[in-house]
């Protein structure tokens, strides 16, 4: 690999989606309690191992089979996943950025091959984030297995190589309230033990599969693409690999929809002694996007070689990292990355980039300042970090 090749993986990272870094956290937070240990994860988003298998011969069929809870209240899954109030979720509709994916009668539309039946249900979506929902139906996952699809194929505009990241997973029917975890269906959210209880199929009989799409071609933005979605073979997940049960395909067209609206500011702010200067920033409800200046660092640290030696290793060193947003109500939120990219966007090396989208949704208007970490915080006592304002660098956005 090429220096040039070297240098920008080492400074383009991929951020993992929140729904997998609480799973993560969960259990690394037990594993701190059984162990008595203090442990330190920084987790990066990757996809799913790529699993493929033969694809029965099967007919696509047009189907109309829609669960009704999901019909008449939209998707469960966006809602708990952007934590929506009623009038959040009113707001986000009003404005745009929610939208059901419905054909030109106005109905949603389901694929049903193989007996199971897959809708596209409802989609939120700014410039550069987008989060569909999909109803399963007719597909029983064995009773405490985590239920998985593969992504057979996701293009924009009919590009397959299109400069977008894509993740996916089933909604485990699991609501995070700030104070932990609540059940959709109004059933104990944890067992004896501490651990979770997911209810991945609902009360009539459907599950709901969310794909986070993150566009990295930041100026051309999501917004009028077209979209084409293919998922392959409904399975199980068992310890981490993916059993398929139901061979057969789902394909989708969906013309994309949302908001461009975001808070626009520009800024001349440093963080501290760090070297980054941020010069820009546009909010939405479900992202945040900055601009700022940090010339590419070297600095040498201590490696040790495969025969156990010391050695001097070459490294880059990382702007600070997004740590969150303060509210104007003086709440920190924190924690909220869900998904995104940073690092340089050019071979200059001198321009570097922060696009994250957030969850819970914001009202831009009441973000007052942006978060980036200055110090390691604290450990609380639920064995996770917990910031303070002097842990961060508070950057006021005009």
């Amino acid at each position: 690999m090429r220096d040039k090749d070297i240098i920008e993986s080492l400074q383009r990272e991929i951020i993992i989606p929140d729904i997998v870094q609480t799973k993560a956290d969960q259990t690394f937070q037990k594993i701190q309690m059984e162990k008595g240990k203090t442990l330190t994860m920084r987790t990066r988003r990757r996809k799913w191992k790529t699993v493929w298998f033969a694809v029965t011969a099967a007919v696509l069929v047009l189907g109309m089979t829609v669960c009704a809870a999901v019909y008449l209240y939209g998707s469960k899954g966006l809602e708990s996943e952007f934590m929506m109030t009623p009038e959040q979720k009113q707001i986000l509709t009003q404005k745009e950025y929610l939208t059901p994916i419905v054909d030109e009668a106005g109905m949603h539309t389901g694929v049903t091959c193989q007996g199971v039946t897959v809708t596209p249900m409802q989609m939120i979506v700014d410039k550069r984030f987008a989060w569909l929902s999909f109803q399963v139906k007719g597909f029983d996952p064995e009773e405490g297995k985590e239920p998985g699809v593969y992504m057979r194929r996701i293009m924009v505009d009919g590009d397959e190589y299109a400069t977008i990241q894509t993740y996916g997973g089933f909604y485990d029917g699991l609501r995070y309230t700030g104070d932990g975890f609540v059940r959709d269906d109004g059933e104990q959210a944890y067992d004896a033990d501490g651990s979770l209880i997911p209810k991945y199929v609902d009360e009539e009989g459907c599950l709901e599969y969310i794909i986070e799409i993150v566009g990295t071609d930041y100026e051309k933005g999501l917004i009028g693409s077209s979209l084409h979605v293919e998922l392959e073979g409904l399975g199980t997940m068992d310890k981490a690999e993916y059993i398929p049960d139901v061979e057969g395909v789902w394909a989708f067209d969906i013309d994309l929809k949302g908001s461009d609206a975001v808070r626009k500011a520009t800024l001349s702010t440093p963080l501290g002694d760090s070297g980054a200067t941020l010069e820009y920033v546009e909010i939405s409800p479900i992202s945040v996007y900055v601009i700022g200046e940090f010339p590419l660092q070297k600095e040498e640290t201590e490696a040790v070689d495969g025969k156990g030696e010391t050695i001097l290793a070459e490294t880059f060193v990382h702007a600070p990292d997004f740590a969150g947003l303060k509210m104007k109500d003086g709440s920190l939120l924190t924690y909220i990355i869900n998904g995104g990219t940073v690092g340089y966007p050019d071979s200059e090396k001198e321009v570097y980039r922060w696009a994250f989208g957030i969850t819970p949704a914001v009202n831009p208007e009441e973000v007052e300042a942006l978060l980036f970490q200055k110090s390691t915080p604290e450990l609380n006592d639920r064995g996770t970090f917990e910031y303070k304002e002097e842990d961060l660098y508070v950057v006021p956005v005009p």
